[in-house]
Order: structure tokens, then C-alpha cells, then sequence
């Protein structure tokens, strides 16, 4: 798959030691992922592209795309997109979730 890379948070590396050799699937929940600013780190950040708009009236619910991954992001609603736009979406680190291959167990 076409990927990105994101630095996994020290305290998450012992927890995943065990999977070295082992295909884990990365769990990115929408509120963990807002639009970057000029002070977001680029080890956790990349780009994406905006495939669906959802506003919500208190939020909005962007679908993007980055390589083949697909994510939705949870964002302010004052934020201005444009459908197939590129916008550089930073993760909050701390939020990531790991599961077994299967997705049944969480890491």
C-alpha cells in the first residue's frame, strides 16, 4: 500500500515490541486528526487528499485519502476546504491504536 510514516509515541513502542515481524493495523480515530498548522512537526503529519465534506454544524467530517489509505477527520467547523484538495492533516500521536492483523485484539 501506498503509506505514509508517522512516529510512534515512546510510551507505545514497548507494548508493540511483541509484533516485530507481525503485521499490526493502525487505528486513526477522526478527533485524532486535525488540520496542521505552521508549528506541527512533520513526524506527525502528511498529506491528504479531500474525497468527501461532511458538515455537521458543530464539526465537520472530512473523508480523505492518503496513497490508498482512506480516513475520516473530525475538524472546526470554520475550516474551508475544497473537494480533491490537498491539505496536510497533523495525528495526534498519543491517540494512535494498534490491533492484531485480524483487528480483533487491541495492542
Amino acid at each position: 500500500n501506498a503509506t505514509f510514516q508517522i512516529k510512534v509515541p515512546a510510551a507505545r513502542i514497548a507494548s508493540l515490541r511483541t509484533q516485530v515481524g507481525k503485521q499490526v493495523t493502525l487505528g486513526i480515530r477522526p478527533e485524532a486528526l486535525q488540520i496542521a498548522n505552521g508549528s506541527t512537526s512533520r513526524e506527525s503529519s502528511f498529506d491528504a487528499s479531500v474525497e468527501v465534506i461532511e458538515p455537521l454544524g458543530s464539526e465537520i467530517l472530512l473523508n480523505v485519502r492518503c496513497g490508498t489509505n482512506d480516513m475520516v477527520a473530525r475538524v472546526d467547523p470554520s475550516i474551508r476546504v475544497k473537494l480533491h484538495e490537498t491539505i496536510r492533516l497533523a495525528l495526534d500521536p498519543d491517540r494512535l491504536q494498534f490491533f492484531d492483523h485480524k483487528g480483533e485484539l487491541a495492542i
